[in-house]
């Protein structure tokens, strides 16, 4: 998943929509939960990966086979609460791309106004003397006239 698609992002409006309105909270670690605004807006990607690890671990942990029967017991509790973890899961990982897409984004335009920088410094240190007589005399020119207008 490179790119954040449209269906990517109504998919994540949709989930968000869904964790906002039940008023969900999620464990981040120990003593911390955080909800939907504060993971968009607040937390690191990499904390968004450490809580992704969490939440399929407890998917695992819940919907496994049971330790005393050694079977799947998935009641209607448990069946609820893992799907309650998938949501969270689904989110998660919409949310962890996105702000991946956003992060690689906002650091290439970084990189692009840094090389426009160095290009247009090398531009300025090849020019010739006469060059650069020349686009002062047309800015003085440019000066001069916007005067008398």
């Amino acid at each position: 998943m490179e790119n954040f698609s449209k269906e990517h992002r109504e998919e994540l409006d949709k989930l968000v929509l869904s964790l906002v309105w039940n008023n969900d909270t999620i464990s981040l670690s120990i003593g911390q939960t955080a909800n939907v605004y504060e993971l968009v807006n607040n937390t690191s990607i990499n904390t968004l990966k450490k809580t992704l690890n969490n939440v399929t671990t407890s998917i695992s942990r819940l919907s496994g086979p049971d330790k005393l029967f050694g079977e799947f017991s998935l009641n209607k509790e448990t069946s609820t609460e893992v799907d309650k973890f998938k949501m969270w899961e689904r989110f998660l990982v919409l949310l962890i791309v996105k702000k991946t897409v956003q992060e690689t984004s906002e650091n290439t335009k970084k990189d692009i106004v840094k090389l426009e920088s160095e290009l247009n410094a090398l531009k300025e240190n090849t020019k010739t003397p006469d060059q650069k007589m020349a686009e002062l005399q047309a800015e003085i020119d440019s000066k001069k006239k916007a005067l008398i207008d």
